[in-house]
Formats: structure tokens, C-alpha cells, sequence
């Protein structure tokens, strides 16, 4: 019964978001390969990344906060929650005793676009994502707010023509204790370093 028709409204929200994200991405795609004709037609080449620049950036804190739905469907979005009758699952996916997945910190105070408004020389349209390390201080709460402080940590030359790595770490406290949550670290390839 209730919970079947919570899960087909949660599936539908989940499609939604999909289909959104989808077309947003191929907007975005269209005006990077605008922008990228752009920047060969003026120029020939895109601009130099400037390690000193990156290193001493100070990027503005974020603010977020998040409810007890968010958690969940973020929990439905990875698939728990698919057995109704499994308890483990349904800790994360029920409002009694709500659990938060480790992982849904990796989302929380995510800036996408960090690269990209800062004059810095990195070419955003030709950054890739490498790897990310999650490290857990303590359990996300159910609901609450959180502030995000990111930080460059390192510019890795690979070579000329090669690229640049970027280093970049992100702590999360939560807003109420100002108490560290998570540490998130993860790499960017700038493959567009000339």
C-alpha cells in the first residue's frame, strides 16, 4: 500500500531530476563547444593556468542546508530501499530512526562551477573529475545545515601539452556545533594547460 505508492511518487521525482539534469547537460554542452570555437577562433589556444593563482584562491564559503527527504531520496536515487522488507535498507529510506548514507556528504556544499568563476586560467570546458576520497569524522545528522570551505591544496604540472592535476579538498562542518563532519578530497584534470 503506502509505502509502494511513496516509492512509484519517489521513482517519478528521481526520472524528473534525471530528465533535468539531462537537458541541462546538453544545454551545457552546446555552449562549451560554442565557447571552445570561441576560444580557438580569437586566440588559438586557450589560456595558461596560473599555479600561483589557484594556490593562493580564496574561494567563498557555502551555505546548505538539506531535510530529511533529501537524505532519503538520495538514498532511493542509489537504490536502497528497492526491498520494503530489508530493515538495513529501510533505515535510510524511512523517516523512523532515518539514517544518512556516508556518501550523501559528497554532494552536500558541492560547488560545480568552482573552477570556472574564478580567474585562474584553468579551461573549465576541458576539466575532468579523477577521484574523490570521502573521510567521515562523524555521522551526517538526519536534517540540518552545514558550511563548506573549499581549498586548492596542490597544481600537479604533468608536461607541456599534458596538463595540470589539481588537488582540491573540502571540509563540511555542521552549521549548529561548527564540528567537522566529513573531509572530501578529489582530483581535476586540466587537460587544456598550455
Amino acid at each position: 500500500g503506502g509505502f509502494s505508492l511513496a516509492h512509484r511518487k519517489a521513482d517519478r521525482y528521481i526520472f524528473a531530476v534525471y530528465f533535468f539534469v539531462a537537458a541541462v547537460g546538453a544545454v551545457d554542452a552546446l555552449h562549451r563547444s560554442a565557447r571552445l570555437r570561441r576560444l580557438a577562433g580569437t586566440t588559438g589556444s586557450v589560456m595558461t593556468i596560473d599555479p600561483d593563482k589557484l594556490l593562493a584562491l580564496r574561494i567563498p564559503d557555502t551555505e546548505r542546508s538539506y531535510t530529511q527527504k533529501d537524505a532519503m531520496l538520495y538514498a532511493l536515487g542509489i537504490g536502497l530501499g528497492q526491498n520494503p522488507t530489508d530493515p538495513h535498507e529501510l533505515a535510510f529510506v524511512y523517516e523512523k530512526n532515518l539514517k544518512v548514507l556516508p556518501t550523501f556528504a559528497v554532494v552536500l556544499g558541492f560547488e560545480p562551477y568552482l573552477l570556472r568563476d574564478h580567474d585562474t586560467g584553468v579551461t573549465y570546458e576541458m576539466t575532468v573529475h579523477g577521484e574523490e576520497h570521502l573521510t567521515l569524522h562523524r555521522p551526517l545528522a538526519a536534517s540540518g545545515a552545514i558550511v563548506a570551505k573549499h581549498f586548492i591544496d596542490d597544481v600537479i604540472d604533468k608536461g607541456a601539452g599534458k596538463g595540470a592535476l589539481l588537488l582540491i579538498r573540502r571540509l563540511l562542518f555542521d552549521k549548529a556545533a561548527a564540528a567537522p563532519v566529513p573531509t572530501i578530497r578529489q582530483s581535476v584534470f586540466c587537460r587544456a594547460d598550455r
